[in-house]
C-alpha cells in the first residue's frame, strides 16, 4: 500500500486540495454557498461551481470516505493511466456527475411545475401547483451539491475496468469481493436509492461519474489511447 508521501502526484495533490477546501469553508462558512453547485437557473448558481463543488465537502466524514477511496483506488489508476490522463479522467467524470445530477433535477422540476427556468423563491411561490410540490422544488433549488463522489465513482469504474478480478476486502461484512462485482453492486444500489430519493445524497451524481468514466475509457480504448 502507498504511504501518503509516496502517492502519485495528482492523487496526492487532489487529496490536499480537498482538505484545504474543507478547512476554508470551515473557517469561512459564507464561502460554502459560492463553491457548492446550485440548480443551473438559481440566482445562487455561479459558473465556477461546476468545478469547485468537486473539491468541497459537507464535513469531515464526507471528506474522509471520498479521499480514502481516492487514496486506495486513485493511486493505482493514476499509475495505469499516467498523471496527465488521470487528471483529465478525474475532472471529466466529476463534470459527468454534475451533468446527470443537474439533468435529473431539471426533469424533476419540469415534472412538478411544467417549467425549466425558475430562479428564486418568489417564482416558486407563484406557481399554481400544490404546496408539497413547491416544497420539493424549493429543496432542489436551495440544497446545493458538494463532494468528489462523482469523480470517485469514475475512479472506481476505472479500477474495475482495468483490474476486474482483483479481490477487495470489505469492512462490513469483512469478506473478499471482486472489483467488478463490488462496482456492479454499488451501481444497482445507487440506481435504487436514486429512484427512491433516499436521503440528501446526490445518487445520480455518483451514477453520472460512473457512466462518464466507463464511456471515456471505452472511447480511449477505441481510439488506441489505452
Amino acid at each position: 500500500m502507498f504511504g501518503f508521501g509516496n502517492l502519485p502526484e495528482i492523487t496526492k495533490n487532489l487529496i490536499i486540495i480537498n482538505a484545504i477546501m474543507l478547512l476554508a469553508v470551515t473557517v469561512s462558512p459564507g464561502l460554502y454557498d459560492y463553491v457548492s453547485l446550485y440548480y443551473f437557473s438559481s440566482e445562487m448558481f455561479r459558473p465556477w461551481q461546476i468545478v469547485t463543488h468537486m473539491f468541497t465537502h459537507a464535513g469531515m466524514m464526507h471528506l474522509f470516505f471520498n479521499m480514502f477511496s481516492l487514496f486506495m483506488f486513485g493511486s493505482v489508476l493514476e499509475g495505469r493511466l499516467g498523471s496527465k490522463r488521470f487528471l483529465i479522467f478525474y475532472l471529466l467524470t466529476g463534470f459527468g456527475g454534475a451533468f446527470l445530477h443537474q439533468l435529473v433535477n431539471v426533469l424533476q422540476v419540469y415534472h412538478l411545475s411544467g417549467q425549466f427556468w425558475i430562479s428564486n423563491l418568489e417564482m416558486i411561490n407563484q406557481l399554481p401547483i400544490p404546496f408539497s410540490d413547491k416544497q420539493e422544488i424549493a429543496n432542489i433549488f436551495f440544497t446545493p451539491m458538494v463532494g468528489a463522489s462523482g469523480a470517485v465513482f469514475g475512479v472506481l469504474i476505472g479500477f474495475a475496468y482495468f483490474f476486474p478480478d482483483t479481490k477487495l476486502m470489505l469492512l462490513f461484512p469483512p469478506i473478499p469481493i471482486k472489483a467488478k462485482v463490488l462496482v456492479a453492486i454499488l451501481i444497482v444500489m445507487e440506481l435504487w436509492f436514486g429512484y427512491q430519493q433516499q436521503g440528501n445524497i446526490a445518487h445520480f451524481a455518483h451514477l453520472g461519474g460512473a457512466l462518464f468514466g466507463y464511456l471515456i475509457l471505452k472511447s480511449w480504448k477505441r481510439k488506441g489511447i489505452l
